[in-house]
C-alpha cells in the first residue's frame, strides 16, 4: 500500500485504490509524507486505508466515496486482479524488524506515553491507552529505538502494540509470533469490559506505593487507617492493631514490584480490605475516590491485579483485587 505501483489513481488528490486480503479498497493519502505509516479505519460501505489524520474521515470519505470511488471501483478490481495481494506488515525499526499478518493489525497510532508494568519481562515495555483501549507494548527485538508509530494487533482477544519507525505490506509470510502469545497474561483482554461489583460502579479508591500509583473497588476497602508503624513478625511479615482485631500487614511497594513501604521505623497510612478474615495494604499515600463515570477497567489476570483503571487523558493504572491479596497472604 505504501508503494505507489500498487496503488491506483483517482480523480480526488491523494486518493486511490489498494489490495487489501484480496480486494480493492479506497486508498487516501492525507499526509503527503513517505514514511507516514497506513492504517485501517471503518467507513460508509466496508473499510479504508489511510495515511494522515483519521479525524478528518467523517467529512472526506463519503464525498469521494460518492463522486469518485464506486464507478471506478470494477475498473480497479480487474486491473489489479492479476496482481497477488499482500498478506503481511513489515514493521521496521533501526533496532530491528518483525513481519505480522495483514488479519491482525487493527490499525497504527502515534507512539503514546507508557506505564511500566511491576515485575513484567524485559520484553514487555509497558501498557498504553490508544484509541480509548488498553494495549501491552511489546518490544520483541529491539524496536522501540526509534520508534514513532505503535501497531494495534488483536492477538487471541488481547489488544498488543508494537512499536515501530515504518511499515511496509509485503506478499512474504508473516513472522512465527509464538514469542509474543507468550506475554499475553500481561495483556488486558480487548472485550468485554470488567464487571464489578454493584458498589464499586460508584467509583475506585486510588493510592500509591514506592511511586505506583494503583487503585481499589471503593466496595473492597473497609476503612483507612491513619498513618501507623505495622510491627515486625518472623518471616519478613507484619501485622497491625485495628478496632480490636490483629491484622496481618501487605506491603503494596512489594507487590507492585517498587521499592517497599514498610521499613526503617516509618509510619504510613494503609488500607483495610472487606475480607473474611481482613488484612490491611500498607501504602505510601491515598489520593481518595475517583469516578468511573468517564473512565473504563480493562479486564487483567496477573498476579494481585485483576484489571486496569483509565480515565481521559490519564495513563493506566493497575487495579488490585482484594480476594488476589488474601491470596497473596497465604503461605
Amino acid at each position: 500500500m505504501s508503494d505507489p505501483a500498487q496503488t491506483r489513481a483517482l480523480p480526488a488528490h491523494g486518493a486511490g485504490f489498494a489490495m487489501l486480503a484480496g480486494r480493492a479498497v479506497p486508498a487516501f493519502d492525507l499526509a503527503q509524507a513517505p514514511d507516514a505509516p497506513w492504517g485501517r479505519h471503518p467507513a460508509p460501505g466496508g473499510e479504508v486505508l489511510l495515511r494522515g489524520d483519521a479525524a478528518a474521515l467523517p467529512a472526506l470519505v463519503p464525498r469521494r466515496v460518492r463522486l469518485a470511488l464506486a464507478p471506478l471501483a470494477p475498473l480497479v478490481a480487474v486491473a489489479m486482479a492479476t496482481r497477488r495481494p499482500a498478506t503481511a506488515y513489515d514493521l521496521v525499526s533501526p533496532g530491528g524488524q518483525i513481519r505480522v499478518p495483514m488479519a491482525s493489525l487493527l490499525r497504527v497510532v502515534p507512539l503514546p506515553g507508557l506505564r511500566a508494568i511491576p515485575w513484567a519481562p524485559a520484553e514487555v515495555l509497558g501498557w498504553a491507552v490508544a484509541d480509548g483501549a488498553v494495549a501491552l507494548v511489546i518490544d520483541p527485538c529491539g524496536m522501540a529505538a526509534g520508534a514513532q508509530h505503535l501497531v494495534l494487533l488483536l492477538l487471541d482477544g488481547r489488544l498488543v502494540g508494537l512499536p515501530c519507525t515504518r511499515l511496509a505490506p509485503t506478499e512474504a509470510e508473516p513472522t512465527d509470533l509464538s514469542p509474543l502469545r507468550a506475554l499475553l497474561g500481561w495483556a488486558p483482554a480487548h472485550a468485554p469490559p470488567l464487571v464489578l461489583p454493584a458498589p464499586a460502579t460508584t467509583g475506585l479508591l486510588v493510592a500509591q506505593a514506592g511511586g505506583q500509583r494503583f487503585a481499589l473497588a471503593a466496595a473492597e476497602v473497609e476503612a483507612a487507617i491513619a498513618p501507623a508503624c505495622p510491627t515486625a513478625l518472623p518471616a519478613g511479615r507484619a501485622a497491625i492493631a485495628h478496632r480490636g482485631e490483629i491484622l496481618p500487614v501487605l506491603d503494596a511497594g512489594l507487590l507492585l514490584g517498587m521499592p517497599p513501604v514498610i521499613g526503617q521505623g516509618r509510619a504510613m497510612p494503609l488500607l483495610r480490605l472487606r475480607l473474611a478474615p481482613p488484612l490491611a495494604l500498607a501504602v505510601s499515600a491515598i489520593e481518595g475516590l475517583r469516578p468511573l463515570g468517564t473512565g473504563g477497567v480493562a479486564p487483567l489476570a496477573t498476579g494481585v491485579m485483576v484489571g486496569l483503571a483509565t480515565w481521559p487523558g490519564a495513563a493506566p493504572i493497575p487495579l488490585l483485587g482484594a480476594a488476589r491479596l488474601g491470596e497473596a497472604l497465604s503461605p
